[in-house]
């Protein structure tokens, strides 16, 4: 029986996703959760259902999905040659996001922030203590 991270490539790979990236994406810790990288998924998802639609191979498509990651310039020198960047494509959408959804913070930044909230707190009752 495949484990989960294997369902999670395979869905992630029928969804259009490059190997690179589905191999990245389901490392996000609840990646269908994160708002920026479902959006990254079903458009990917849309783009893959059209060009079957127009019956384009999944190789033509792919090597579409590396042009245009050559156009926007998100390459990284590998050890034997240039690969694709999956990290500067996901900055870019969650950047994008963020321009679109100011008031979105990320589950990382609201635990930091509710942290730093707790400390406060704890710093005052121990200052509070102190006085009297």
């Amino acid at each position: 029986m495949p484990s989960q991270q294997e369902l999670d490539y395979q869905e992630l790979r029928n969804s259009g996703m490059l190997p690179s990236e589905a191999r990245r994406i389901r490392l996000l810790p609840n990646w269908r959760d994160v708002p920026w990288a479902a959006e990254v998924v079903n458009q990917r998802s849309a783009d893959w259902s059209a060009a079957r639609r127009r019956g384009i191979s999944r190789e033509a498509f792919d090597k579409a999905i590396v042009n245009d990651y050559k156009e926007e310039k998100w390459l990284v020198r590998g050890l034997k040659q240039i690969q694709v960047d999956v990290h500067a494509m996901l900055r870019h959408h969650c950047d994008r996001f963020r321009q679109r959804n100011p008031d979105y913070e990320s589950p990382w930044e609201e635990r930091q922030r509710s942290f730093m909230r707790y400390a406060r707190a704890v710093d005052r009752t121990i200052a509070l203590e102190n006085q009297g």
